[in-house]
């Protein structure tokens, strides 16, 4: 049986942790059916109506999907729906094959700041770079020159030049592992990809969905945040919702967030008189929109 046969290609790629903390991915495969047979149920009474028990079998797409998967070296764990119709895997990249194809893919990874600092002061006498100093006013901008600086991942740096996230222990947190997992699944092969089309098999059925998975306890952490009595809503994190969710999810919620401060401030200040109101309403509206495009920049520089 075909999934037999994956389990014994990639049982020495399988981890122990649960499937929840470890897995990033799952990709549902449509089970082929073969034939009926009609198995007759036994009753006091005699013989009852035929049970039918449908037999099936792996896809040919699903086969060279799975290969292609393991000859880019990502960890599986495949296994049948309760069905049996359906064949679900579980797919996780490890870490140096992430490491690999973002050096390869030039993906762009953030800078620590207090590493980046010292790493200008000191400069680099076989480059013949001269150590750098930024002056960093205050009355300018509140954000340091170092911060908030993204450079292609290579993997000759030194690791620690790369920014960590609490609770991590590499650069590559759980929205760059998704991002490079989801490039490696698209990428030609001769960059260490899986050269699948996955938008063409979603669309012919052959993939039934394709989703990431979550991380339960960063959820729940993320989730106590922003349910806190204490949180307003112009006061949740958004940059950790850009970690979880990504970028589109979290610009949505800083222009939420900015909007509810904003009409916060307009139900205080409005007079209810109609001829004021309008012209209150029409000034709210301009000073709304124009913050709120300072407000898109800062947040699209974090």
């Amino acid at each position: 049986f075909f999934s037999v046969f994956i389990y014994r290609r990639v049982k020495k790629y399988v981890m122990k942790e649960s499937f929840e903390d470890s897995y990033d991915y799952v990709i549902i495969f449509p089970m082929k059916k073969l034939e009926e047979d009609n198995k007759f149920t036994f009753s006091p009474f005699g013989i009852g109506n035929p049970k039918v028990e449908p037999k099936y079998e792996q896809s040919d797409v699903a086969k060279n999907v799975v290969n292609a998967m393991l000859e880019a070296k990502l960890e599986l764990f495949p296994y049948l729906s309760v069905q049996g119709d359906e064949l679900i895997v579980l797919i996780r990249c490890p870490l140096h094959v992430l490491q690999r194809f973002a050096d390869k893919s030039d993906f762009e990874m953030r800078a620590d700041p207090a590493q980046l600092e010292l790493t200008l002061k000191a400069g680099n006498p076989q480059y013949r770079i001269a150590p750098i100093q930024i002056t960093h006013d205050v009355d300018i901008t509140p954000i340091p020159p170092t911060e908030y600086i993204y450079f292609k991942y290579e993997q000759d740096l030194n690791p620690n030049i790369y920014y960590v996230y609490p609770g991590l222990q590499d650069a590559f947190s759980k929205s760059v592992r998704l991002k490079l997992t989801f490039n490696i699944l698209r990428a030609p092969k001769r960059m260490g990809g899986c050269d699948i089309e996955l938008s063409k098999l979603l669309f012919k059925k052959k993939i039934l969905c394709m989703f990431p998975m979550h991380d339960k306890e960063q959820a729940k952490q993320l989730l106590a945040r922003c349910w806190h009595w204490g949180t307003m809503p112009w006061d949740i994190p958004t940059h950790d919702l850009k970690e979880y969710f990504g970028e589109k999810i979290a610009l949505y919620n800083v222009f939420i967030a900015h909007y509810s401060y904003w009409c916060d401030t307009r139900m205080q200040t409005i007079p209810p008189v109609l001829p004021i109101y309008s012209v209150v309403i029409t000034i709210w509206s301009i000073f709304m929109l124009e913050y709120w495009k300072r407000e898109e920049f800062r947040a699209s520089l974090r």
